[in-house]
């Protein structure tokens, strides 16, 4: 036949294959079953090829039957993936194939075609906090919402407003609890009553106690470590509810938040489990807001998404060196050499010092410094220790003690100005290391241990 009388060849598009993986080890496994469903009945089926993998409380994968009205709360009884679900799956963590693969007990093991993306519904530990995001990095396997460091830091309630607060957005009082601590008299003192008991590392509301008596507050921090050895304890605040959803940007592009909502619950204290998912809450959508308020709390959401990065990497000696011990006054570090080299510090854009200057990016050596009393001052600090920028292709001999005129030739490098790059550091009294605290009103203060010594570093915020 001519080629010109030949049937012109129709291709069909293939579908786009989308593995859904619900479920979960963590507490909240029936609230992913229930996001689950949505998803299914929400994904157009002339698009996607949808692969149901769900996951039971004990980690064994299956391949679900995927029928949306099996993944709904039906009065009080909340779906849950069994082992009974399906057939066992495996997912091949090989950049270089992307299969399932199916072990059925009467055909034994067989293979599915490979999926173009997973989109993981997991809620909380084992799935919403990094983890499954990190496995399906290196199986080379697509993945639809937030990346490994994000996902780990939002679940993480306390990392979480820490980022928030570096961005310069307002965040409620809290204290953290790590495994073994209690709350101090002084954290009562400054959260007040009533507060809110949290796992730190959790949601759904699971393990949430509202404590309006002290002497209730030891049974609260019990039902949360049930879930998270990390605790938070935050203070209430007394406001209205609102919610904001955000996309991130296609291409690089702004951040999108959505239109706000106010959450408002009914026949309890507080927004708890019934409220969210039992029917006891309902939604103003978009909430009655003046405009303005409504786009300072949008802006915010998108803020918080696009972030400005890591301000700065810093590293410490775990063993301080040691020489004489000075004879000066008021000073944190007797034993250690002037000059000595304590770290390094990497600032992968523009960083700041103590004095409010500007340091171009790149790696920075961190030697220790005295604060001379004669009025020739480092910098403006009540303490006389201080650390000193030096760029680190100029400092090439780690057990060097450049004498103080030296340092303050070499560190003017790093700050292009007549002053050197310094930053501030006192005896630090903290009970954890290392730890990032927000001191002040912007002050932003590494507590960690060199040697024995513990210190800390101021590393964001300029004196006044």
């Amino acid at each position: 036949m001519p080629a010109s009388e030949r049937p012109e060849k129709v291709t069909t598009p293939r579908k786009t294959r989308v593995a859904i993986v619900f479920g979960g080890r963590s507490s909240e496994h029936a609230i992913s079953c229930v996001s689950a469903g949505a998803i299914l009945a929400a994904l157009d089926p002339d698009q996607y090829e949808v692969v149901p993998v769900g996951i039971t409380r004990e980690g064994r994968w299956v391949l679900a039957a995927g029928d949306p009205s099996q993944l709904r709360i039906d009065g009080r009884r909340l779906p849950e993936v069994t082992a009974a679900s399906g057939d066992t799956v495996v997912l091949a963590a090989d950049p270089t194939a992307t299969d399932l693969i199916v072990r059925d007990p009467a055909d034994g093991v067989s293979t599915l075609a490979g999926v173009d993306a997973v989109f993981p519904v997991l809620h909380g530990a084992y799935g919403e906090d990094g983890t499954i995001q990190g496995m399906l990095e290196m199986a080379g396997i697509p993945y639809v919402g937030a990346n490994v460091f994000a996902s780990a830091a939002a679940t993480d309630k306390e990392f979480a407003r820490k980022l928030a607060a570096i961005e310069g957005i307002p965040v409620g009082r809290y204290a953290v609890l790590r495994s073994g601590v209690s709350l101090t008299e002084a954290d009562k003192q400054r959260l007040g009553l009533p507060v809110f008991v949290k796992p730190s590392r959790a949601g759904s509301s699971h393990g949430i106690t509202k404590v309006s008596d002290w002497a209730d507050l030891d049974d609260a921090v019990s039902a949360a470590r049930q879930i998270d050895p990390k605790v938070l304890v935050e203070a209430a605040i007394v406001g209205r509810e609102i919610e904001c959803g955000v996309l991130e940007g296609e291409a690089g592009g702004a951040p999108e938040a959505s239109l706000l909502s106010e959450i408002h619950v009914e026949d309890t204290e507080w927004y708890d489990f019934d409220a969210k998912y039992l029917g006891n809450g309902r939604f103003d959508i978009p909430a009655d807001l003046p405009a303005g308020i409504a786009g300072t709390l949008q802006k915010d959401g998108a803020k918080i998404v696009a972030g400005s990065g890591p301000f700065c990497e810093i590293w410490f000696r775990t063993t301080a060196p040691s020489g004489p011990k000075s004879a000066e006054d008021a000073v944190t570090l007797p034993t250690i050499p002037q000059g000595a080299l304590l770290g390094a510090l990497r600032f992968p854009g523009r960083g700041s010092d103590r004095r409010g200057q500007n340091i171009k990016p790149g790696v920075y050596t961190l030697r220790y410094s005295l604060q001379p009393v004669n009025g020739d001052h480092q910098g403006v600090a009540p303490q006389r220790d201080f650390l000193v920028m030096i760029p680190a292709a100029d400092d090439a001999d780690p057990n060097a003690t450049p004498g103080f005129d030296d340092l303050m030739k070499m560190s003017r490098k790093a700050s292009g100005t007549p002053h050197p790059a310094v930053l501030s550091m006192s005896a630090s009294s903290n009970s954890t290391f290392p730890e990032l605290k927000k001191e002040g009103e912007s002050d932003w203060v590494l507590h960690v241990k060199i040697g024995a010594v513990p210190v800390a570093v101021i590393l964001v915020g300029k004196a006044e």
